[in-house]
């Protein structure tokens, strides 16, 4: 039977670290009041997240608001990672689109920003595109927060992938996140032509569009549709710059050798990030019953326009199957509190067929522990 927050729960959350502040029954019609519901004595996830929520704010009212700011802005950081996870863009849209925001003082324009990176080309011999539908589950100290659907196809010349993020209904109730992202990348070397990103957050809404010119120029125009503002900007970057999806895939088709780094200079819409990956090590887990060598990746990630917001990234590692399909299979990321993990539950893949159509075989799961 469904229930409100009850005066033990939080008794045993204030119990926990001996914690002050006001009486439970406060605590609870405050976290009522904004639609928190339980299941009293059953739904496990939903009460330890809610002690951890009391424990972690000491049960003040004030201070609530503050942590539900930080730590689901952390959900939508997890979400977006989660979708740079399908690709090593799980990393890219999770910091790369992030909540943090840059001020007018500290904001660099794209245009201004000097770096110079490798160009990168896909090596044949260590990767094989798969296309496919992949599905991953973002959890937070172990409570389910969010889901992560990707597809990717091939349409002639060009590959199409398409992710949408969608958080749990117990989380909708502080953060709501409902997140598409949709990339077209040459099928030939992933250098990309056009990228959208949909986002809803609460009551934000908001749409960005890139597209890469034959001419190396940068076109970009970010909308948010809550306050009917849009923003155009041009540029020429002067270097290798690409989308978070071109990024990631072209991350997973190189050669990796064990202390080697690659990088990557990505523009999200409005600013410009220097992403480093370095290959920690090779270890070999069980992966559906059988030892499979895995990549440790560690990935460092520094915003250019503006540098301030790079001492708030915490570390990561991202595990990537060292076959020639480099699925990633899970994602450990530190936050504002605890860790956050990305799992892939399920892939499924495509079959070309003569007609040029695909059809979905039996689905196969790659879950490391």
């Amino acid at each position: 039977m469904f229930g409100i927050i009850t005066p033990d729960l939080l008794r045993r959350a204030r119990k926990n670290k001996g914690i002050s502040g006001p009486a439970p029954a406060a605590v609870g019609n405050w976290l009522n009041s904004r639609g928190m519901v339980t299941i009293a004595n059953e739904d496990l996830p939903i009460a330890e997240m809610t002690i951890q929520i009391i424990t972690a704010t000491g049960g003040h009212l004030r201070d609530i608001d503050t942590y539900m700011e930080d730590s689901f802005s952390v959900k939508r950081r997890t979400s977006l990672f989660a979708a740079f996870a399908v690709y090593l863009a799980s990393l890219l849209l999770s910091v790369v689109t992030s909540a943090h925001r840059a001020s007018a003082d500290t904001y660099i324009s794209p245009e201004l920003i000097q770096i110079s990176t490798p160009v990168y080309r896909p090596d044949s011999s260590e990767f094989e595109m798969p296309l496919g539908e992949y599905v991953y589950t973002v959890s937070w100290q172990g409570i389910p927060a969010a889901t992560v659907t990707a597809r990717v196809e091939q349409r002639g010349t060009q590959y199409y992938i398409d992710t949408v993020v969608k958080t749990y209904s117990a989380i909708d109730i502080f953060y709501k996140l409902r997140y598409r992202a949709q990339g077209w990348i040459s099928a030939v070397d992933f250098y990309p032509s056009q990228c959208v990103i949909e986002q809803q957050e609460n009551s934000r809404n908001r749409r960005t569009e890139m597209n890469f010119l034959p001419s190396g120029e940068i076109v970009a125009v970010r909308e948010d549709l809550a306050k009917d503002e849009v923003k155009r900007l041009t540029f020429d970057p002067n270097n290798f710059t690409l989308d978070p999806f071109s990024a990631a895939f072209l991350a997973r088709g190189q050669r990796w050798e064990k202390g080697e780094t690659k990088e990557f200079d990505t523009f999200n819409g409005k600013s410009r990030y220097h992403i480093k990956l370095y290959a920690e090590d090779l270890v070999y887990v069980d992966v559906e019953g059988e030892k499979r060598g895995v990549w440790v990746i560690v990935p460092t990630v520094k915003n250019l326009s503006n540098p301030e917001q790079s001492s708030k990234l915490r570390k990561a590692k991202i595990y990537v199957l060292a076959d020639k399909s480099r699925d990633i299979v899970k994602i450990v990321s530190s936050v504002f509190i605890g860790s956050v993990t990305t799992q892939l539950d399920s892939f499924t893949p495509f079959q070309r067929v003569p007609a040029g159509t695909q059809i979905a075989k039996s689905k196969t799961s790659h879950i490391v522990k």
